[in-house]
């Protein structure tokens, strides 16, 4: 299994959009481990928490209604990951022949308390109880995205980090003003900082920022990775965006297509890779794949484990 946990930010529909576009052959399941709530079952209308809601006629159990993201989710079905992504042939070839239909999820309660006593139940709640043989068995040749919520607090209570083969802090940048903005940043350093204070226990780090404005994201990558420890990468141009070896990872602000994941009608699969979030994040889930690279040693991850650890 490889499990990479996102932490801070729009984590839900963040982690929405690597799932539909990892790349591989590999299973995904998303999990929502946020214990203040979810929001899956509401954009995907899972009938089976939402107590059976079904129609009946004639004596017979008729499928759910459905709601706007089943067709895109579907759509999803039935198209190789390099198609939805628009790579080219060549670039599918090299991704591997999954389809990006065998995707499932983990959904939390709506409600915060019983989304909590859930939470706690998860196999990454504590040491140990994500190697359980009937949890390992199944999620051995899985990528797990694990949806953590903001948790400003305690960022990580009642999670094992050595669950976690990645940790990925998301902040969204707030462009109301420059000073907003800036609150906000000094407000997730605030987390981070209490994420370095758990040292060797706290897995590899990488930044995810959602937006382009008021400041240079990869600024502001560098700035939350250095309150870890972690001396940032030049950049030399546009040739190091979304690259593994930053730690630093861009999504744009991109509110029609963020929606489509929570389940806005009127856009197919392959005009939303085609959105400015479809394409970054098909570039992101890439680049994290290979920082995960399976789960084996990587050598970029390594030096930024050491550097934490200091």
């Amino acid at each position: 299994m490889t499990a990479v946990g996102l932490l801070g930010d729009r984590t839900t529909t963040t982690a929405m959009a690597l799932a539909v576009s990892w790349p591989g052959n590999r299973p995904v399941t998303l999990i929502e481990a946020d214990p203040t709530g979810g929001s899956l079952l509401g954009w995907l209308d899972d009938p089976s928490t939402l107590g059976g809601r079904a129609l009946r006629r004639e004596g017979e159990r008729r499928r759910p209604l459905g709601t706007p993201i089943d067709d895109f989710l579907r759509d999803l079905d039935h198209r190789p990951a390099g198609n939805i992504t628009g790579n080219t042939e060549g670039d599918v070839e090299n991704a591997g022949d999954r389809l990006v239909g065998e995707l499932d999820f983990i959904t939390a309660p709506v409600h915060p308390l019983e989304a909590e006593r859930a939470v706690s139940r998860l196999p990454f709640a504590s040491p140990g109880t994500h190697r359980d043989s009937r949890w390992g068995s199944w999620s051995a040749q899985r990528i797990c995205l694990v949806d953590l919520g903001s948790r400003p607090h305690r960022p990580l209570d009642g999670v094992d980090p050595s669950a976690l083969d990645l940790l990925v802090v998301v902040l969204a940048q707030r462009s109301a003003s420059e000073g907003a903005a800036a609150a906000h940043i000094g407000r997730m350093s605030g987390i981070v900082d209490q994420l370095r204070s758990l040292g060797d226990a706290l897995p590899p780090v990488a930044v995810l920022v959602v937006g382009d404005r008021p400041f240079d994201p990869f600024e502001v990558g560098d700035h939350i990775r250095s309150r870890l420890g972690v001396v940032g990468h030049e950049r030399v141009g546009d040739e190091t965006a979304n690259e593994p070896s930053s730690g630093v990872f861009v999504l744009p602000s991109d509110p029609l297509a963020a929606a489509v994941l929570a389940g806005r009608a009127g856009m197919s699969a392959r005009r939303w890779s085609k959105t400015r979030l479809g394409r970054a994040a098909t570039i992101a889930a890439r680049e994290l794949a290979e920082l995960t690279h399976d789960g084996l040693d990587d050598p970029v991850l390594d030096r930024h484990a050491e550097a934490v650890g200091e």
